[in-house]
């Protein structure tokens, strides 16, 4: 739709839900019903009727401005991985947006009229509200389908809801190689000693006799009988 046929950004049709559900809002906190007798009167809200009608009330709130929910969430939760999540569940919720909001204000609206003849009762502005509430969400679903040609739900409903809630993982990353430094080579061993060679005996043992004619000898380089040298 042309910008120009926008209200504050919205469709005709999403103005029209907003403001009804604002007042559906505001009718929750209002008196749904009134009694008087003897001259007294008392006022009672809706309890938890005007609760639920509230409640569904924000819900329809929050899917006419699902873009900037989910943009706000998106922005604070960070990762490509969680805004490609909400970006489809997003697709999705718009998707079913026009059967979503018919079944809210019928809820809305059954809820209000169930609760308008309470037995000796005055209807209240909180009750009136709600039905008007009801009125207007129902309201805007009908300009959707009737004006614009919007389809009630899309043609592929188990497809949208199976890419919204089956979203294929993101592919693991490799971590970085870890840097492992060279092998450090052996500290080189000492040479082993060579075992010493046995020491030569350079003096020759002394004779305990002579050799000429068998006298014992002290240790003199010549034998004291014969006369002959021994060592």
């Amino acid at each position: 739709m042309d910008e120009k046929n926008k209200i504050f950004g919205l469709t005709y049709a999403q103005a029209l839900a907003a403001f009804a559900a604002v007042l559906g809002i505001i009718g929750m906190f209002l008196p749904w019903w009134s009694f008087s007798a003897y001259g007294f009167s008392s006022s009672v809200g809706g309890g938890g009727k005007s609760a639920l009608t509230g409640f569904l009330c924000i819900i329809v709130l929050a899917i006419i401005f699902s873009d900037k929910i989910m943009s706000l969430i998106s922005q604070s939760s960070g990762g490509s991985n969680t805004t490609n999540q909400l970006s489809s569940f997003n697709n999705m919720v718009k998707s079913f947006s026009n059967i979503i909001m018919l079944i809210i204000g019928l809820i809305i609206l059954v809820v209000a009229l169930d609760a308008f003849g309470v037995l000796g009762s005055y209807q209240g502005i909180g009750l009136w509200l709600t039905i008007i509430a009801g009125l207007g969400i129902i309201g805007s679903v009908a300009i959707n389908l009737l004006i614009f040609k919007a389809p009630l739900m899309p043609s592929n409903a188990a497809g949208q809801i199976q890419k919204a809630f089956n979203q294929s993982p993101p592919a693991p990353q490799q971590a970085p190689p870890v840097y492992a430094p060279p092998p450090i080579p052996p500290a080189p061993q000492p040479a082993q000693p060579v075992n010493p060679a046995p020491t030569v005996q350079t003096a020759q043992a002394m004779p305990k006799t002579c050799p000429y004619c068998s006298a014992p000898l002290t240790g003199e380089k010549f034998c004291g009988n014969c006369g002959n040298k021994v060592n």
